[in-house]
């Protein structure tokens, strides 16, 4: 049930009840359920942008359209939703509840037009600081932040201006109680001005109080007066001509965690940085030293409150036992500091015994508080399925001891035995398994399906794997769980291993008993209860235990009014249950095969083919072999078929649900209440031992940090990209799986260096340069020593590897010169150069006469002794400087050999 939601916000009341200024907002649908003052209050808050003072709630109501009535309480809020209900929307106006006409947004023109006593009324916040001298020690330190919180300033445009002629101003003859009183109002007067102000004399007769800025004519002097033992004021300067700066120095770290430690009682995570930003938005400048010296003062004081806590704790064990006849508290010291508490409410305990099905749901979470520990919980079922709270306790750490230490209590309460008919759901706590089969031998004890998988997707995610182990784990019978675990087996081998290993311990209602009545394959129950009780977590121990009292009992008198209020034998929520077998029965056929046993086909709608087939008992003890019946308790499709088969019988199936599904038994679970508390004013002082708080335990390892851990799979946030999943090598044997911090094997070859600097491109043929000579097949060609070299990737010319090539700046730099004249003849295997008897001359490559067709070098011709440059597809001439093809190299030899002889020829004659 649910309507459509629509608040006026921001504007304020005129005196014929006619609302003005504001702003509509359109909230959207609602569920009538749920909704309440404290909503309303949310809404206008955290998703419209208010402050937390607009709370003044009207309406006007179907009756009397135009007077408005105002919404004090959730019970007249109740007849509100009911008609909002019956139209389909609700319109709400909301007003300021300190100031009923002035909202989020001020018109400075509007305020012109009020008179100046309801200008002083509307924006003076309610303070006195003028000459009736009302103000007390204690009530002027309780309201001098009031303007604070409740700032209207835009958290969009936090730099807003401050208005001076808003607040009262002090006058001469004003008369205060106290020093403290009179400082207190200067306080005041500094914050909501913001201004920073400084006490240049403060003694216990006289107090004086300047301006901090430069040349600030503004100050206030008082001082007792010796008549009336009062302050007075004597002088007064109040104007002043600095400019805001955003610094108040009286707002010191003390007065701001007396403003904001509640705000780190709710988040312990606020931190220095948040807490100085929420101040800006303030309009005031505070340095972080001072919001970093808030933090520790409010942590500080929520240790000296534990330790408060804890002193009295033997005196609340005291009153609940007074309050609560029959209930079981213990609360365990070791060396007057704090080991373990266990409290099981008589309530609770007779509830289960009388009413609940035969199933408990064990779990452990952490608390969020300064002593670092875990709260135990054991919840059972009531009989419309929901969570029945039976007993909780705190203990140091989650292990076999203190396992052992809760169960043994939960027996004694429960009166349990050795676990016989019993049904335990839990997680894979190897301390509370270890536990359970010392203290419970005999009873049935399911691991939950959830936590399964989560350990097994670990390694197998995936949508498949997901509906695969899914399907395995609602199999009611244990030929359908073989089915579909050999699907699992097929689809991967490794994965079906994996899952084989937990099959030991129940997880699948294949595997599941009679007894209990209850088909649920995970332990939701136990994770919604510390769901429930997150916030209470962060609180002191007496504290949290009190709000967690208080929960359980408003929860079970809501449920026994529901239960009450339950028409019917049967529960609604096994009705439910029932109805989804009956839609189901249309596609099944029994056939009769005599004395009430039936063979029921279960058929497919849309082809008509028969997909499978269970036998149905329906004289003596009702059984289907599809286990349904047996242990949910909810009578399946089949027999519901077989009942409209049978004949001169009955054929109403709910008479055939179980009997812990009724609603008397529900009302029978909730027939006991919680009885109440008194506060700690009104404990008695039970013992003089002071129990103190444990000893602070930092867990080991790197701290989690303030977000939950992920599961495999699951998007993270943010803007860079996840390595999960990339696998990393050693840097010494160069393996994947490790690094080299814990790396045994033996470490691999390193490959040299690269030259630093970057490599030169391979010239091209167009550029005359000298190169280290390429090796032809079939020459002995040997490198030149003296040419400067530049190492480059390596040519291959026909399967030959050459040498680095070099770029040299010019030809007649790469080259030895030529003497003049004729070369003289040289003996063979003599180089054609004559070395220099103190020079090594270079050495050329003689060259061959058939030159690749392809080739880098430089070389020496065998029959002129003239030297060539080999680049590419040309040779090049250093005589002439003369560019051929390398094809026509043997043939310009011959020729030139032919020139020099016949000059030879002619000289000699």
């Amino acid at each position: 049930m649910s309507f459509d939601l629509f608040i006026h916000a921001g504007g304020y009341w005129s005196t014929d009840d006619q609302y003005l200024g504001g702003e509509p907002h359109s909230v959207g649908l609602v569920s009538g359920e749920t909704f309440k003052l404290s909503s309303v209050q949310m809404l206008l808050v955290e998703h419209l942008g208010y402050e937390d003072n607009m709370k003044r709630v009207s309406w006007f109501p179907p009756e009397t359209p135009d007077e408005k009535e105002d919404l004090d309480n959730d019970d007249v809020l109740k007849r509100v939703v009911h008609y909002a209900i019956g139209s389909g929307a609700l319109t709400l106006y909301a007003v300021r509840e300190d100031d009923p006409y002035i909202g989020r947004h001020i018109d400075s023109n509007a305020i012109r037009y009020l008179s100046e006593d309801d200008n002083e009324r509307v924006l003076a916040d309610g303070e006195d600081v003028g000459g009736s001298g009302s103000e007390s020690d204690s009530g002027g330190d309780e309201n001098q932040f009031e303007d604070l919180v409740h700032s209207s300033s835009d958290d969009d445009n936090p730099h807003v201006e401050v208005d001076e002629s808003k607040y009262r101003k002090f006058c001469i003859g004003d008369k205060y109680n106290t020093i403290d009183s009179f400082k207190s109002a200067i306080n005041r007067y500094a914050v909501k001005k913001r201004r920073d102000i400084k006490y240049e004399k403060s003694d216990s007769k006289r107090v004086v109080a300047i301006c901090s800025g430069k040349k600030c004519p503004w100050r206030i002097s008082a001082t007792i007066n010796s008549t009336c033992n009062r302050v007075v004021i004597r002088s007064l300067q109040e104007e002043h001509n600095c400019t805001w700066q955003g610094k108040v120095s009286l707002l010191t770290n003390s007065r701001i965690a007396d403003l904001y430690i509640e705000e780190f009682r709710l988040n312990p995570d606020f931190s220095a940085e948040q807490l100085q930003q929420k101040l800006l938005r303030r309009n005031i400048n505070v340095p972080w030293t001072i919001c970093e010296r808030t933090r520790l003062k409010c942590l500080k004081t929520f240790d000296e409150e534990q330790e408060e806590s804890f002193a009295r704790l033997f005196d609340y064990v005291a009153e609940l036992k007074r309050s609560n006849i029959g209930s079981t508290v213990e609360c365990e010291v070791r060396e007057t500091r704090f080991h373990r508490f266990y409290v099981c409410f008589a309530a609770l305990k007779n509830g289960w015994k009388r009413a609940c099905r035969k199933i408990l749901h064990l779990d452990g979470t952490f608390l969020k508080w300064r002593m670092t520990g875990m709260l135990l919980v054991a919840c059972g079922r009531d009989p419309n399925d929901q969570m029945f709270p039976v007993a909780w306790g705190i203990v140091d750490c989650e292990n076999t001891p203190n396992w052992l230490w809760f169960l043994e209590h939960l027996v004694d309460d429960l009166g349990l035995d050795s676990g016989n008919g019993l049904t335990l759901g839990s997680d894979q706590q190897k301390g509370l398994i270890a536990a359970v089969k010392v203290v419970l031998p005999f009873a049935e004890h399911r691991m939950c399906a959830r936590h399964v998988y989560s350990n097994w997707k670990k390694n197998y995610a995936g949508a498949d794997y997901e509906d695969m182990f899914w399907a395995a784990a609602d199999s009611y019978y244990p030929q359908q769980f073989d089915r579909k675990m050999q699907e699992i087996k097929e689809y991967n081998e490794a994965a079906y291993n994996a899952l084989k290993i937990s099959v030991f311990c129940p997880w699948s209602r294949a595997f599941f008993t009679e007894f209990s009545k209850c088909a649920a394959v995970e332990n939701n129950l136990g994770e919604s209860f510390n769901a429930a009780i997150r916030v209470v977590r962060t609180k002191p121990i007496v504290e949290m235990l009190e709000e967690i009292r208080k929960r359980v009992m408003v929860s079970n008198d809501k449920k026994r009014s529901e239960a009450e209020k339950t028409k019917g034998d049967y529960t609604p929520k096994s009705i439910a249950l029932l109805d989804q077998q009956i839609d189901l029965a249309k596609n099944c056929r029994p056939l009769s095969c005599g004395l009430g046993n039936y063979e029921v086909g279960y058929f497919n709608y849309k082809t008509n083919m028969r997909i499978e087939g269970f036998v149905v008992q329906m004289r003596g003890d009702i059984k289907c072999s599809c286990r349904i019946y047996m242990i949910s308790g909810i009578p399946c499709s089949h027999i519901v078929s077989c009942l409209r088969h049978e004949k001169n019988t009955d054929q109403d199936p709910k008479k055939m649900i179980s009997p812990w599904f009724t609603t008397q038994k529900l009302k029978t679970c909730y027939a006991d209440g919680l009885c109440g508390v008194n506060g700690m004013n009104l404990w008695e002082v039970t013992t003089n031992v002071r129990v103190m708080p444990p000893k602070y335990k930092r867990p080991g390892g790197r701290p989690p940090g303030k977000k939950r851990k992920r599961e495999k799979g699951e998007p993270r946030e943010g803007t860079k990209l996840s390595k999960r999943g990339t696998k990393i090598h050693c840097g010494t044997c160069g393996k994947e799986g490790h690094n080299k911090s814990n790396c045994k094997n033996a470490p691999m070859p390193k490959l040299p260096k690269k030259p630093p600097g970057r490599p030169r491109k391979i010239p091209s043929a167009k550029t005359p340069f000298a190169s280290a000579p390429t090796s032809v097949p079939g020459s002995s060609s040997q490198p030149i020593e003296d040419l400067p070299r530049i190492s480059s990737a390596p040519t291959s010319v026909l399967g030959s590897t050459s040498q680095p090539i070099e770029d040299l700046p010019s030809l007649s730099s790469a080259l030895p010169k030529r003497r003049r004249g004729r070369p003289r003849k040289q003996p063979d295997g003599a180089s054609s150069s004559q070395p220099a008897p103190q020079r090594q001359e270079p050495v050329y490559d003689t060259g061959p006469m058939y030159l690749p067709r392809e080739g880098y070098g430089v070389f020496t011709s065998p029959l002129t002794g003239d030297d060539y440059i080999h680049v590419g597809r040309s040779v090049t001439d250093t005589r002439d400087n003369t560019v051929l093809p390398s094809s026509l190299y043997r043939a310009r030899e011959h020729k030139k050999m032919a020139i020099a002889r016949g000059r030879g020829r002619g000289k000699t004659k």
